[in-house]
């Protein structure tokens, strides 16, 4: 079976441009490597591990692992500094997440 060729005219609106997968694939790289760099406060963490914004089922879920992620401990979370906010940092987080998946 031929397959029939369509060649489609389009122009791209202002600023647009295009580029090669390749490119976009670094840039979607970089982009994914910026996020692990940023911190989380109690809110944001609670949407991305439970998809709410409700905070005591994150409170929870970070006190009962404290033996793992506090900084005294080795981890990578300051529960002494948290009565000014929690700061998460996403790298570690979501590797933390991933290796201890809940079944």
């Amino acid at each position: 079976m031929v397959a029939d060729k369509i060649i489609v005219s389009h122009e791209a609106p202002d600023g647009f441009k295009l580029i090669s997968l390749t490119d976009y694939e670094k840039f979607h790289s970089w982009e994914k490597q910026q996020l692990r760099i940023q911190t989380w406060n109690l809110s944001q963490f609670a949407r991305y591990k439970f998809g709410t914004k409700n905070t005591s089922r994150a409170s929870n879920y970070l006190y009962e692992h404290a033996d793992d992620l506090a900084i005294t401990n080795g981890g990578f979370i300051d529960y002494e500094a948290t009565h000014n906010g929690w700061r998460i940092p996403v790298g570690p987080m979501m590797d933390y997440l991933e290796e201890h998946k809940e079944g």
